[in-house]
Parts: structure tokens; sequence; C-alpha cells
């Protein structure tokens, strides 16, 4: 089955792909937004890109909302990423989507009902039809890290040997991470949290 990823190029998505790529064909999606970071998120897909043997699909999205409003934000990566799905009949699309994505605001069980709305919308948005009538879930959304933090896939990717330095979490796009900002922040802990490895990122602060 063909598979589409939504990646960045960061922790969650290399792991992801990498995981994905196992099972079948896949294909990679990144999301221009007018990030900062844009061009390291570039690099670090190219990387993965080539070890994954799969293609890279690009595609633009403005109007942006902020990290805060995590949900809103899935909602605006996965409307980019259905139609490119239908065009090239890619049956899955996968997205990293962690745990620990989600604002301390925002109750788990909101977001899983959140996204078993978003499923049952698909399957309405974009039925498939045959001899015998009208029939759901042609494209299937699949979030299977929801319930894992940070550290946890760290510690999933260690065992397969991920080299995470040819990942980019920072949200600027210097030569180094920053160390400062939100994401960098987060990246530190959840290598101290796991625990077994050092953290290999070279970080400018």
């Amino acid at each position: 089955m063909k598979s589409l990823i939504l990646c960045s190029g960061g922790i969650k998505s290399t792991f992801l792909a990498i995981e994905a790529a196992k099972e079948g064909e896949v294909s990679f999606l990144h999301i221009d937004y007018g990030q900062a970071n844009l061009q390291r998120e570039l690099e670090a897909l190219k990387y993965l890109s080539q070890r994954c043997s799969a293609a890279l699909l690009q595609t633009k999205l403005l109007g942006f909302p902020p990290l805060d409003q995590a949900l809103l934000r899935f909602l605006c990566f996965f409307s980019r990423a259905a139609p490119v799905a239908r065009h090239f009949n890619f049956r899955k699309v996968y997205y990293g989507i962690s745990r620990d994505d989600l604002p301390r605001t925002v109750d788990p069980k909101l977001a899983e009902e959140f996204l078993m709305g978003l499923q049952h919308l698909l399957n309405l948005t974009i039925p498939e039809h045959d001899n015998t009538g009208l029939w759901f879930g042609n494209l299937e959304l699949d979030t299977p890290l929801r319930k894992l933090k940070l550290e946890h896939i760290l510690r999933l990717g260690n065992e397969w040997k991920i080299d995470w330095t040819k990942t980019w979490s920072c949200i600027y796009g210097g030569i180094k991470h920053c160390g400062v900002c939100p994401k960098c922040i987060r990246r530190q802990n959840a290598f101290k949290l796991e625990g077994s490895r050092e953290d290999p990122t070279n970080y400018a602060n």
C-alpha cells in the first residue's frame, strides 16, 4: 500500500518515516508555510528521502497558526495533505503528532475525538464508489505516535541506531540548533529523560 508521510525532518517525522518505509512504498510531503528553518528542514529531508528511497513532494500553505494551537496546525497540515494523497493515489497519510505536542490546556480525550472526527470527515469528503454503491474509508489518517512522548520516540529510534544529527528541530535556520527556542529546549529535555544516549546535537547556546 502506498503511504504519504507528512515530514519536517525532525525527530518524530524521521522516526515515523523510517518505520513506515519498512512496511511498503512511501513518499514524503513537506509543507512550506514560511518557516524560518525551511532550508534546514529540506536538508534533513534530502538525507531522509535518500535513506528511505522515497520521493519528496512539496506544497505551500499561507496563514499558519502558532505552536500553541496544535490541533488547528494539524488541521491545516492535513488539509494540504489530503488533496495530494488523493491526486497521487496514496491510501494512507501518516503524521507524527505526539502526546507532548498538545498544550497542557488540551484534554487528550479531546485530541482523540478530534482525530476520529477528522477521519470521519475525510470519509465523507472523499467517498469511494463501486458497482454496488457508496463505501467509505479509501484514505486512512494514521497517527501512531500520538500516545508517546518525545523521549519514548528517541528510545525506540535508538534501538534502530537512527542518526539524530541528521534531524532538525530548531525553529530558526542557523548553522546550529539555537539551544534556547521552545523546540530546542524540548529536544534537550527529551534526550535527558531518555537517558541511554547523550544528546548528539550541536547547539549554539
